[in-house]
């Protein structure tokens, strides 16, 4: 009897699953924004507008985030500047990469795709740096030199889009010095729909 009531509850669980996975658990877009909001020490924000599909995230085998928007806002010293900004996203993050970020290490993504994307980096004289994500407090990474790596895939994603990719109708970096000694770099793609 007791064996019977456990197969019959692993099987419930099972389906319970199942069925999310399938739904895309679009009840915990809201409160994964709000843990990845802590994790990043930024506002996250996963949105859906109406008429557009909903926020979609699932969590077999790796956590897959599927959004129509998707905003990781600046840090406290610079809240006015987004980080990033994506349009009909999809970002995927294995268990371990988010277990190394709770504990302060980088994150590093397994897959971004975007229709838009808006990246905004920004780096004061104090060294700090609007992609330093968490807690740390320097900028391993100086904005000239990532400067050089945006630009540079900037090139290899127009001279491929023309036979690999949908039209990539955008792909413009620009930047600039803030009145507060604040350098910015902002890149901006967006393929043709």
């Amino acid at each position: 009897m007791l064996f019977r009531s456990l197969l019959v509850a692993v099987g419930v669980v099972g389906v319970a699953v199942a069925w999310g996975e399938w739904r895309g658990w679009p009840w915990l877009a809201q409160p994964l924004a709000t843990g990845l909001s802590h994790v990043l020490h930024r506002p996250v924000t996963l949105a859906s507008a109406a008429g557009q599909p909903a926020v979609r995230v699932h969590f077999v085998p790796t956590l897959r985030i599927e959004a129509p928007a998707l905003r990781i806002g600046g840090p406290a010293w610079s809240p006015d500047q987004d980080l990033l900004r994506l349009t009909d996203g999809t970002v995927v993050v294995g268990y371990g990469q988010l277990w190394q970020v709770a504990r302060g290490g980088p994150i590093h993504l397994r897959e971004v795709s975007a229709r838009g994307l808006q990246l905004q980096l920004e780096q004061d004289d104090l060294g700090r740096a609007n992609w330093q994500l968490g807690d740390a407090h320097t900028a391993a990474h100086r904005l000239s030199a990532i400067s050089l790596r945006l630009r540079a895939l900037c090139s290899r994603l127009r001279s491929t889009s023309a036979a690999n990719l949908p039209a990539l109708r955008r792909c413009a970096i620009t930047s600039s010095y803030s009145s507060a000694s604040v350098r910015s770099l902002m890149l901006a793609c967006l393929l043709q729909t």
